[in-house]
């Protein structure tokens, strides 16, 4: 672990964590972090709270703390568990809980002691409030004298508040809102546990953008700003534009490009060419009919099953994952074109 490798405001985060893990470890009474960590995409969030987690296994305590996102996807990326997982939420978050769902709460917030949320922005006021709830419920279990103040464990919050908002909640529920005579109980509780988040450090060197031309574009376009010079910027960037860059997909490295496409019919139509290009089939007793097959996506290989055997194929090309939409493209090339 190379701290020389922060920069001065990235260090500065680290700091204060470091030096609150060490009075609490020496047994002094300090108030509990309530820390934001902010900074547009680019900045080096991660890098802190890679270095952050470093320095707590060092010291053989990785069992303090836990790393958390509202999504999967972010979640894996960061090692970490879904704000969902990590307290506990049915589908009916407001019901009454019960005591099986307690135990096993205060059995996963037992050693716990510093929780770090990524993408704070796509929080909402009421979830936090709730999240706050359930993870007091959970460290009360071990430590019921830490429970006098919201969640009874110390906060780092990380994100960007330009970036998602919070996810299925109107836009009165982000964080930064004031408090309306409108919102809930549970919203105005969330807004009152935010503004406890007063240790605030904000990240504004840009480490990953280099480019000056696209990072005066990232700037304006995270701000609302964007500008006709950028957006003929990007049209220059289409394919088949007469200033775009030539353009082979029989060749590197276009032919080995993931593909990211919004419409329907656009990616439809690149599996379809994807498949003729680059697909290779294993096949073992693949009879010319199959009736009512149930299909299993996971990843290469997937399978086939009917009521008598399974089939299973196998691709050779590394991205070989496809959406259950795309389902029936497949399976039209499969049983027409190689006449299965």
């Amino acid at each position: 672990m190379d701290l020389l490798l922060l920069k001065d405001d990235q260090y500065c985060a680290y700091n204060i964590i470091g030096w609150h893990l060490e009075q609490t470890l020496a047994g002094k009474t300090v108030p509990p972090l309530r820390m934001l960590l902010l900074g547009e995409g680019g900045t080096g969030k991660s890098k802190v709270i890679q270095m952050v987690m470093e320095m707590f296994t060092q010291k053989a305590l990785k069992f303090m703390h836990m790393k958390s996102t509202s999504t999967g996807i972010a979640a894996s990326i960061i090692d970490g568990k879904m704000t969902h997982t990590i307290g506990c939420f049915s589908q009916k978050t407001s019901a009454v809980m019960s005591d099986k769902t307690k135990a096993k709460l205060q059995e996963f917030w037992r050693y716990i002691q510093y929780l770090v949320i990524d993408e704070v922005s796509m929080i909402s006021k009421t979830f936090l409030a709730l999240l706050s709830r359930n993870v007091g419920i959970g460290v009360a279990g071990s430590r019921p004298d830490q429970v006098n103040h919201s969640f009874g464990i110390n906060m780092i919050l990380c994100g960007d508040f330009h970036q998602f908002p919070p996810v299925a909640a109107p836009a009165s529920e982000a964080l930064y809102q004031p408090i309306s005579t409108h919102d809930s109980t549970e919203s105005q509780l969330g807004q009152k546990i935010y503004e406890e988040f007063m240790t605030i450090v904000l990240l504004k060197e840009q480490m990953w953008v280099t480019d000056p031309g696209w990072r005066d574009f990232l700037e304006h376009l995270r701000e609302g700003r964007v500008q006709s010079c950028h957006i003929h910027m990007l049209q220059e960037l289409i394919v088949g534009h007469p200033k775009a860059p030539p353009t082979n997909f029989n060749s590197k490295p276009w032919n080995e490009a993931l593909l990211v496409t919004p419409w329907h019919a656009v990616r439809k139509l690149s599996v379809w060419k994807w498949c003729q290009q680059t697909v290779r089939l294993s096949l073992t007793n693949i009879p010319k009919h199959l009736h009512n097959p149930h299909i299993y996506f996971r990843s290469s290989p997937f399978r086939i099953s009917t009521s008598h055997s399974h089939y299973y194929f196998c691709f050779n090309h590394t991205h070989s994952s496809c959406y259950s939409s795309d389902l029936s493209v497949l399976l039209h090339f499969f049983f027409n074109v190689y006449k299965l």
